[in-house]
């Protein structure tokens, strides 16, 4: 199955369950966030891009920084389901997809959050993570409410100095932070 088609047949899946506008978007780091910090620091230092691991540096990423994300993830999105009583994306729970790399899941799930998503709720730690800040600006620049996992309104004033804040410690730990001063920039204008 080609890239594409496996991607319609997500968003299908998806649309099968879901009518538009209806679900809460649990945003959580998965690959990254402070696990992902944590785990760099006992490394030598060759493993800032994901996409680029090898095997064995896969294997040591899934278990040290993927599963205890996926499983803080599910808990967060489980106790969203029981106090909200409404559907939950967890993004968590999708696993990985030969051939896709990041570009390709933050272009899914922005299409998931538009269409889908009435509020997006994001995990502690969530500014260390590019997916999430990027989800945090997509949903913003949508119009789409945030709230931090405690259910409070996360404006984008109190995102802006989260991700701020972040930055020196993702470049402490060598992480190319370019990507997250942009999404500060474009935040930094809708603040203004």
């Amino acid at each position: 199955m080609t890239p594409d088609a496996l991607r319609g047949l997500l968003l299908q899946t998806y649309e099968s369950v879901l009518p538009a506008r209806s679900a809460i978007y649990c945003s959580a780091p998965i690959t990254s966030g402070q696990l992902y910090i944590e785990w760099l620091s006992r490394s030598d230092g060759s493993r800032h891009v994901i996409d680029d691991l090898s095997p064995s540096e896969r294997e040591l990423h899934r278990a040290q920084v993927i599963e205890p994300n996926r499983a803080h993830a599910r808990e967060i999105a489980d106790k969203l389901r029981q106090r909200a009583r409404r559907p939950v994306i967890d993004p968590a729970v999708v696993g990985p997809i030969s051939g896709w790399r990041q570009a390709d899941w933050i272009s899914f799930w922005e299409e998931v959050i538009a269409r889908f998503v009435s509020e997006v709720v994001f995990v502690k730690g969530w500014e260390f993570s590019y997916g999430c800040t990027h989800e945090f600006w997509f949903a913003t620049t949508k119009g789409i409410p945030t709230l931090d996992e405690a259910g409070k309104p996360l404006p984008a004033s109190r995102a802006t100095q989260q991700i701020a804040a972040a930055v020196p410690r993702l470049r402490a730990a060598g992480i190319d932070a370019s990507k997250f001063d942009r999404i500060l920039d474009s935040l930094r204008g809708v603040t203004r």
